[in-house]
């Protein structure tokens, strides 16, 4: 399991530096190799410089190389061990640091693309929290086809880690679980993800030959939503893909813990 973000911070920051490496030092060694044959050319009788060369040229190529041969070994490990976990998560989340400015005061525009589909979600419901000691309150009687429908009409989308939606125009970017939660609240669905990490309570755990619509695929650190189309799911991915679709959410890259059904979607 790698939920703890301070690790999460930790390898992230790590994978900035690998890649600064990667593309800074190969610049500055070739800039000196350039130098290097520069003087050279003028007294060919330098034979130390020839060998100043050969290791820069050596250098530069190691340097190019060992962070993707890094990537590529812990790539190659099962995601059921904590490095390779927590090296992928964090490579998803890494990426997505360029993050853009946004004026508070500025009402984002909305992408919905059909507003006959946008409905008010329960007015009762109205405690936004997940309490872990709390089963969940299920309020609602929507139909997973439905949930999907509107989900989908957020396709494109941004991500934002920790950002908070209620389900409503106008959208506000979010993380994965936050989607999730977000779209299941506007059709008065209070979920838990406790009770979801453990099925139980509301949520009953699902074999992966009896998906539908609406189910939810809950992963180590990661949350979707089936869209009912076969193995695909929806899902805020990360700060650079922002809300998309997955074709087989075997191919998430993160481990699966189970995937359940929250109780009164059919």
């Amino acid at each position: 399991m790698c939920n703890d973000p301070g690790l999460s911070n930790i390898l992230s920051v790590l994978i900035k530096i690998i890649d600064i490496i990667q593309i800074i030092v190969p610049i500055i060694l070739i800039i000196a190799l350039t130098i290097k044959l520069t003087q050279i050319l003028t007294n060919p009788d330098e034979k130390k410089e020839k060998k100043k060369i050969y290791n820069m040229a050596v250098a530069a190529i190691l340097i190019f190389f060992i962070p993707m041969l890094v990537d590529m070994v812990l790539g190659m490990l099962p995601n059921t061990y904590k490095l390779s976990s927590c090296w992928e998560s964090a490579k998803n989340t890494t990426i997505t640091t360029t993050h853009q400015y946004i004026n508070p005061n500025k009402k984002e525009p909305s992408k919905i693309i059909n507003q006959s589909l946008y409905e008010k979600g329960n007015e009762k419901q109205t405690d936004t929290t997940d309490n872990s000691s709390n089963p969940g309150t299920i309020t609602g009687s929507a139909k997973g086809e439905e949930i999907v429908r509107y989900a989908l009409q957020f396709k494109g989308q941004a991500y934002k880690r920790g950002g908070r939606w209620n389900g409503e125009l106008p959208y506000k970017p979010t993380d994965c679980f936050g989607f999730v939660t977000a779209i299941y609240k506007h059709f008065g669905y209070k979920l838990n993800w406790d009770d979801i990490n453990k099925g139980r309570g509301n949520y009953e755990v699902v074999n992966p030959n009896d998906i539908r619509a609406g189910d939810i695929a809950y992963y180590d650190g990661h949350g979707a939503m089936f869209t009912g189309n076969g193995k695909q799911i929806i899902h805020a991915m990360n700060p650079k893909s922002g809300v998309g679709l997955t074709n087989d959410y075997k191919k998430c890259g993160k481990p699966l813990i189970h995937i359940v059904r929250v109780k009164g979607v059919n």
